[in-house]
């Protein structure tokens, strides 16, 4: 309604008269001469010299009409931007990735999406996955890029898997562990194949607590070799 009011204005500026302006508007001419009239008493100024024909603005009216068409500008700018959002060609993206992950997989992906939706602006979480499950769940973040939980509610989240990976032991050639394992095992795609009990007296390095990859590793260690992780020699 306001914005209406100041297309109001403008046509009258245009029009040079009050009776063209209301013919275009479709609205009786007395209709907007209450209109001007509560315009000006509203902000205390004339806006027209009524003595001339075809109207004039006066001073006040010409600083008041450039407001006017800034306002106009606005609202047009401010409707073609939501219409964009709603689109879905501009808007907000708050993206939640691991720190490790996003060291991996963001200097190939975002010059890719920057260039499918230039004006979409990405608002960056990095942090580890109780975090971004956290962020998910208070709607802080809308989009995460993590290893999937165990403990997920499917109720509240929606999860689409879009890659599977390898988990790989890394391990020194000289321990007396993996000299056992090449010389006398098999391998699958050039890596010999461990099994997981043999693990359980070798000290391990794990990535942090309160990362995915941490729980699933301990979860399968421990289901393995029937032992809590605790009680192993565990680096972190």
């Amino acid at each position: 309604m306001v914005f209406r009011n100041y297309e109001y204005f403008a046509a009258i500026v245009e029009a040079g008269s009050l009776t063209r302006a209301a013919e275009q508007l479709y609205i009786s001419q007395p209709s907007l001469s209450q209109y001007v009239k509560r315009l000006e008493a509203n902000l205390g100024v004339e806006l027209f010299d009524r003595s001339t024909s075809p109207l004039r603005l006066t001073y006040t009216g010409e600083r008041y009409y450039q407001y006017v068409l800034q306002l106009m500008k606005l609202d047009e700018n401010v409707r073609r931007e939501f219409q964009d959002i709603k689109n879905q060609t501009s808007g907000r993206l708050r993206l939640g990735v691991a720190l490790w992950r996003g060291a991996c997989l963001l200097p190939d992906v975002f010059p890719r999406f920057h260039q499918l939706y230039p004006d979409i602006h990405i608002e960056l979480t990095e942090g580890r996955s109780v975090l971004l499950e956290s962020g998910l769940m208070n709607d802080k973040i809308d989009l995460a890029v993590m290893n999937l939980p165990r403990t997920l509610d499917y109720n509240k989240l929606t999860c689409e898997i879009i890659c599977e990976e390898r988990i790989l032991l890394a391990a020194p050639t000289q321990h007396p562990y993996v000299r056992s394992l090449l010389a006398d095992c098999p391998t699958f795609e050039g890596y010999p194949l461990a099994t997981l009990e043999l693990l359980e007296h070798i000290p391990l390095i794990l990535t942090k607590p309160g990362q995915n990859l941490t729980h699933e590793v301990r979860y399968m260690l421990e289901k393995t070799t029937w032992r809590q992780i605790s009680s192993w020699k565990l680096e972190t």
